[in-house]
């Protein structure tokens, strides 16, 4: 499966287009209102690979957890990675803390893979943050 970029398709993978989905998070107009639509639009933002992306990633990973070169190593990552699809495999959020459990497909300098994650997220001031995978 290739990631379509086409106006009518979200990289998420949901039904809508991106703008209507996870844009108005990326753009800044919102904050995603739960964890499963920030991991949702982190991923949109690793599959768009664009500089206001990177800024978007660094903005919503929480302070105490942004590991030094953050912006760098996205910057890197975004050059020789291409994400082609996302499955949510399992979302919960427990007050001011979620996590959620996914597969991404992608192309790293040629070779097909995948990528599973388990995220976590904590809510401050009423912002959804990432924190950590595993």
């Amino acid at each position: 499966m290739t990631l379509d970029l086409t106006p009518s398709t979200c990289p998420c993978g949901l039904p809508a287009t991106l703008e209507a989905c996870c844009g108005r998070y990326l753009h800044g107009f919102d904050h995603a209102p739960t964890p499963e639509a920030l991991m949702r639009s982190r991923y949109c933002a690793f599959a768009l690979g664009t500089p206001e992306s990177v800024r978007y990633l660094v903005e919503t990973h929480h302070k105490d957890f942004r590991p030094a070169g953050l912006e760098a190593g996205l910057s890197e990552s975004m050059r020789e990675t291409r994400w082609t699809s996302l499955k949510v495999q399992h979302a919960r959020q427990d007050g001011d803390e979620g996590v959620v459990e996914f597969v991404a497909g992608c192309s790293h300098r040629g070779q097909v893979s995948e990528m599973r994650e388990r995220s976590r997220f904590v809510r401050e001031k009423g912002r959804w943050l990432y924190t950590t995978g595993s």
